[in-house]
C-alpha cells in the first residue's frame, strides 16, 4: 500500500473533478479511490471537501498555466500559441484513455454561490491564463488596453469551445474555434502594431 500524502488526495480530486465534470462527489468517493480513512483526508485538508476541491483547481491551474507557457515559449505569436493551445485541448477532449478536463468556469458556475473559495479559486485560474496570453499579446506589440481585451477574449472564447466540447464529448468545437481565434488574434496583433 502506497503511502497517502496530500498530493494523491489532490490527484483523485482532479480524476474526479474530470471524470464527472461536478463538485457534488462526496468525501468517500475520494476516500475510496485513494483507499484512505477519514482522518487521514482530515489531516491534510481539516477544512474539508471546500479546501480539498480549491487545491484540485489550484493544480489543475498550475497544470493548464504551464502548458500555455510552453506553446507561448514554442509558437513564433500569440496567434499560434493559442491555437496549438486550443488544438491540444481538443485532442485531450478527445483522448479516450484519459478523463475529459472540465472548464474552470464550469466548476465556478456548478459551484454557484454556494461555495466562495472554489468560485475564488476558478477566477483565480482564468486570470492566471489571462494575464500569460496579456503578457504574449504586449511582446507581440499590442498596446496594454488592446492586450487586455484580446486576452479576454482568448480566455472567452477557450473556455466557451471547451464547454461545449465537454458537453458534446467530442473536441469539434474546439477545432473549429482553433483557426478563428488565431486569425483574430493575428489581426488584432497587426492592427495594433500599424496604429
Amino acid at each position: 500500500m502506497k503511502r497517502l500524502t496530500r498530493d494523491i488526495f489532490i490527484e483523485q480530486t482532479c480524476r474526479l473533478l474530470n471524470e464527472r465534470g461536478r463538485t457534488d462527489f462526496a468525501l468517500s468517493d475520494v476516500l475510496d479511490s485513494c483507499g484512505a480513512q477519514k482522518g487521514s483526508l482530515y489531516h491534510f485538508f481539516p477544512e474539508g471537501k471546500n479546501e480539498l476541491v480549491v487545491a484540485a483547481v489550484e493544480q489543475m491551474s498550475d497544470c493548464a498555466l504551464a502548458h500555455v507557457q510552453a506553446c507561448l515559449e514554442s509558437e513564433d505569436s500569440v496567434a499560434d500559441a493559442v491555437y496549438r493551445q486550443v488544438s491540444d485541448l481538443a485532442k485531450l477532449v478527445e483522448t479516450q484513455d484519459r478523463p475529459i478536463a472540465i472548464p474552470f468556469s464550469a466548476i465556478a458556475a456548478i459551484t454557484g454561490d454556494d461555495n466562495e473559495e472554489v468560485t475564488l479559486a476558478c477566477q483565480r485560474a482564468l486570470q492566471r491564463l489571462e494575464s500569460a496570453f496579456l503578457k504574449g499579446l504586449k511582446n507581440d506589440g499590442l498596446k496594454a488596453s488592446q492586450a487586455k481585451g484580446v486576452a479576454a477574449f482568448i480566455i472567452a472564447t477557450i473556455e466557451g469551445a471547451f464547454l461545449l466540447s465537454r458537453t458534446r464529448r467530442t473536441g469539434k468545437p474546439l477545432r473549429l474555434a482553433a483557426p478563428n481565434l488565431r486569425v483574430f488574434v493575428a489581426s488584432q496583433v497587426e492592427s495594433g502594431n500599424r496604429e
